[in-house]
């Protein structure tokens, strides 16, 4: 199909030569530079506060502090909300392996459709399938034509095994494309969390979780279905900076959504490092989520605001 309007989303016209494989979605001329972004308000207030006012000072001493920071920002806009928000670039990765046939794939596909709704004009949305393959249903544009993506939602079919790896591996490069720093990254995986191909390890895929976080890329976890794996899933969340639910029932969709997204587009401050330099005969007792910078220097990875 012809695509006269850059920022109108299009199905591709071709029909899928393989019926198991997802039909992709036209991709949009997307350009960051022409990008609306919406800043939230500047402004961070950092507190120390002492373990107690005052220490003798003729001998050694343990001293414990606390770095309070308060971020200023306003509401989140959207369907739900006024004010200013962190525009999102937002990878859903969902599964339609064997395990999820039936009501657990429904579930995720009004779950999807939830999304959608919530989305601005200003956000990029990308979509990710897996199951044996991947596949990019959607690459990455902006959400001007909720029914078209809405439509090819509708039309994902279950297939076989489950590459969960594969599908956050495509996620995260599709999510990548967009070199726009005003914007959350994140990924939001629906899955039931059994991987039965692909890279299967525990430990693998929790590393994994971490790896994507390093790259500034958060990832939520939906559980769906009687195979859910609540340990897998809590552990790649907890690597990956983001949250773990459990979906028994599709009426639970929007509160839980509605939750999720409100925490990632209230985001004011992003990728945060506090540097900390200790004074002289001062020594840092507890380094270990710390980054050694010399023997007086430490900088700390902090959580978004």
């Amino acid at each position: 199909m012809n695509n006269p309007d850059p920022n109108k989303t299009v199905m591709s016209g071709a029909p899928a030569a393989d019926p198991m494989r997802t039909q992709m979605m036209a991709a949009n001329a997307y350009d960051p530079l022409k990008t609306g972004v919406m800043q939230a308000s500047k402004g961070l207030v950092a507190e120390v506060i002492a373990g107690r006012e005052a220490t003798m000072a003729n001998g050694p001493a343990r001293e414990q502090f606390v770095v309070e920071f308060i971020a200023a920002g306003g509401a989140p806009t959207g369907s739900f909300g006024m004010g200013t928000r962190t525009p999102l670039n937002l990878c859903l990765v969902i599964d339609r392996s064997g395990s999820m046939e039936g009501p657990p794939l429904d579930f995720v596909k009004q779950a999807c459709v939830f999304v959608v709704d919530l989305l601005s004009p200003d956000d990029v949305l990308s979509i990710v399938t897996f199951e044996e393959t991947v596949d990019t249903l959607m690459p990455p544009q902006r959400v001007t034509n909720r029914q078209a993506i809405k439509d090819g939602i509708a039309r994902i079919m279950p297939g076989n095994t489950t590459n969960l790896h594969g599908g956050m591996s495509l996620a995260a490069q599709n999510i990548s494309q967009v070199s726009d720093p005003g914007r959350a990254a994140r990924m939001i995986v629906l899955t039931d969390g059994d991987p039965t191909a692909g890279i299967k390890d525990f430990s693998a895929l929790v590393t994994y979780a971490a790896e994507i976080k390093t790259k500034g890329i958060t990832a939520t976890f939906l559980g769906f279905g009687p195979d859910y794996n609540e340990e897998l899933l809590a552990g790649m969340a907890k690597r990956a900076g983001g949250n773990y639910y459990y979906i028994p029932r599709p009426e639970l969709i929007p509160e839980i959504f509605r939750t999720e997204l409100e925490k990632l587009m209230t985001n004011v401050a992003r990728n945060l490092n506090l540097n900390l330099k200790t004074a002289r005969w001062v020594t840092l007792r507890n380094t270990a989520n710390a980054q050694t910078i010399s023997t007086n220097e430490f900088n700390f990875s902090l959580a978004d605001l």
